[in-house]
């Protein structure tokens, strides 16, 4: 199957759901957000959410947040 993950198209054998994609990339679902075709998919539907190709797929991965207090950042500037 041919899809289009994360602006780049890619060939993928034997996967048919979005649970499916992230098990052969190797990512962990629990920090992870998945849109196919510009739709947000919940977590607990990536198993029965469906590929197919030509798919557009976004794979986000989330990171630890930082804290940002401390002497350190008392001096920057506030965001626009």
């Amino acid at each position: 199957m041919r899809l289009n993950l994360n602006g780049k198209d890619q060939e993928f054998d034997s996967v048919t759901t979005a649970g499916e994609l992230l098990v052969a990339l190797e990512i962990k679902r629990e920090r992870v957000a998945v849109m196919i075709n510009e739709e947000v998919i919940r977590r607990a539907d990536l198993d029965s959410a469906l590929l197919h190709d030509g798919d557009t797929v976004e794979v986000i991965t989330m990171s630890a947040a930082v804290k940002l207090h401390g002497p350190f950042f008392t001096n920057l500037p506030p965001r626009p």
